[in-house]
């Protein structure tokens, strides 16, 4: 399966959604939250700060009775790594990608790639790309990314929940009023909840958070 995304225009950061199924069992993933810095720490953010953002995203995907918990929140620096720190093109975001990620996903990925924003062949402004890649082997690459530019903006968190629901098998819907859709909201359906739960559960049962 693959699935891939440019981020939307969506709305400011959100209030805590109840869950569609008051039935279903929390479901919690392994995060890794990392941020590029360039030359000097340039672009670097304080580790609590991008943990709280990660509790916005968590709002958004309380509906689904879905959250992501850290395994890890760190900066990376992108010279060390022999990556750009301002990306120019989707081959840079993939080159980010395959550094940050040498040795498969003991938690899924989850990286603010700098400040970016290159338009793609049809005219729009990338700025953020969540994907998924597997086979009858498993996860092949999977990730979710977001500018620096815009992790600082007031649409980050839904920009974050967007991205990392294609990370779950979520693709882009045609209807408005949705998180995936073209000018979404927030929300999710019950079927787009019951999808990326599944394929949590099924495909990505390795990345979960064992309960204590």
């Amino acid at each position: 399966m693959v699935t891939g995304s440019s981020a939307m225009a969506l709305p400011a950061p959100p209030k805590p959604l109840a869950s569609l199924d008051p039935g279903w069992r929390p479901i919690t993933l392994r995060v890794d939250v990392r941020n590029l810095t360039g030359p000097e720490h340039a672009g670097r953010i304080e580790e609590a700060r991008l943990a709280r953002r990660l509790e916005e995203v968590n709002r958004v995907w309380s509906q689904c009775a879905v959250s992501f918990v850290p395994r890890s929140v760190t900066n990376v620096s992108a010279p060390n790594l022999g990556i750009p720190y301002e990306p120019r093109s989707q081959e840079d975001l993939s080159r980010i990608a395959a550094a940050l990620n040498p040795s498969g996903f003991p938690a899924l990925p989850l990286t603010v790639a700098g400040p970016w924003g290159f338009e793609e062949k049809d005219g729009f402004r990338l700025s953020g790309l969540g994907w998924v890649f597997t086979s009858p082997r498993g996860i092949e690459r999977i990730g979710a990314m977001i500018s620096s530019t815009k992790f600082h903006d007031v649409s980050a968190a839904p920009i974050i929940a967007h991205e990392l629901a294609h990370a779950l098998s979520l693709p882009h819907v045609a209807e408005p009023g949705n998180l995936m859709g073209p000018g979404g909201t927030n929300e999710l359906t019950p079927g787009q909840c019951l999808q990326a739960r599944r394929f949590s559960e099924v495909t990505l049962g390795e990345l979960l958070a064992k309960a204590e």
